[in-house]
């Protein structure tokens, strides 16, 4: 089996500190490590490094090597530009099937909180076995604790015979992001999954999945694996993939495909750390909200409640505040109300279209 790390985004709703140039899946957030490392080291002893790849944009690959030195070189599968999760899983399954035709990837984000490693590593390898027995993309899903609009949602039909204990089911619709008043109806139906992002397939079934759904980034591709292993691969790579659609994988694929698996795993303790909110919920330990601080770097802090307080430089000192966001940078720094985390996005908007790209 393969594993794929999916580290290509930018993260932009973890600005300031997640930049066009270290995303937040290089820095050390929820361990002493980066996100990235805590991924790949998720399947030490149960899959050799030499069938783990990392995917991300160009920009990010001198950090990668810095923090993990002795990862493969030629298991760095980089984008050249950036087009969303569907060309970077496409590009992947190409190079995949290059080496191995009759291989099965995991496609994993990078930027993800795994609480039970162990149980994970198990779901993905049994999702593996599944996906190469009935030849089928298969997707791993968590029980709605809320109705999330940030998320796509698997509704799970009949369950498969496995043959294990793995339960598994046919997906009879995938819908992703919907709109508040659908998302109360799915988590109140009881019958959807979150989907979490992670996708377990035959390289061939979705690189025939491109060929049904996304014909011209299929034609793209083909251009590639031509190319590949050969002086003109480089070449090639700059010229074809800005020619494949710019789009999520979720819209791209999952919701035009008919024949997805959904695997329920809930007790993997999966959270999908995308905003300072998410980070914030996540690293605190106190059940009581209203008590709880999440501090980094030099903090000073009076009759301060429920806050985020972040600094990469310089000290902060906080007194009579709460439910705040403060993320202090060498060069900027972001105040926001704790429920409006979703929002930081918008300021990335306000500073392209101010042509402040430094602060990008």
């Amino acid at each position: 089996m393969h594993i794929v790390i999916m580290a290509g985004g930018q993260g932009t709703r973890l600005w300031p500190m997640s930049r066009q140039n270290k995303p937040k899946q290089l820095f050390n957030l929820i361990s002493d490590q980066s996100m990235l490392k805590d991924t790949i080291d998720r399947f030490q002893g149960k899959i050799p490094i030499e069938n783990i790849y990392i995917n991300p944009n160009k920009n990010y690959i001198s950090e990668i090597k810095k923090q993990i030195p002795d990862f493969p070189p030629e298991n760095i599968i980089a984008e050249p530009v950036p087009r969303n999760t569907a060309s970077a899983i496409g590009l992947c399954c190409t190079y995949i099937y290059k080496k191995d035709p009759q291989a099965v990837a995991a496609f994993l984000p990078a930027d993800h909180r795994i609480s039970n490693p162990k149980k994970f590593v198990n779901y993905i390898l049994e999702a593996g076995k599944i996906a190469k027995k009935f030849q089928r993309i298969v997707l791993l899903g968590i029980k709605p604790t809320f109705p999330h609009t940030g998320l796509g949602y698997i509704n799970i039909g009949k369950q498969i015979n496995t043959h294990n204990k793995t339960e598994a089911y046919n997906i009879r619709q995938f819908i992703e992001k919907p709109d508040l008043k659908t998302a109360k109806k799915f988590f109140n139906s009881r019958s959807y999954l979150w989907n979490a992002g992670m996708y377990i397939t035959p390289v061939k079934i979705m690189l025939d999945a491109f060929k049904k759904h996304l014909p011209d980034s299929s034609t793209a591709l083909e251009k590639i694996a031509t190319a590949i292993g050969t002086k003109h691969e480089k070449t090639a790579l700059k010229k074809y993939f800005p020619d494949m659609e710019n789009i999520p994988i979720d819209y791209g694929v999952s919701e035009k495909e008919k024949d997805l698996i959904g695997i329920p795993a809930d007790d993997i303790g999966w959270s999908d750390i995308g905003t300072w909110k998410t980070l914030m919920d996540e690293l605190c330990q106190n059940g009581d909200e209203k008590l709880c601080n999440v501090t980094k770097g030099e903090i000073y802090q009076v009759d301060t409640d429920n806050s985020l307080i972040y600094s990469l430089s310089k000290p902060i000192a906080t007194v009579g505040v709460k439910d705040l966001i403060i993320v202090d940078t060498p060069d900027i720094t972001l105040v926001c109300s704790k429920d409006k985390a979703n929002d930081v996005k918008k300021i990335i908007d306000l500073l392209k279209a101010n042509k402040q790209d430094k602060y990008l």
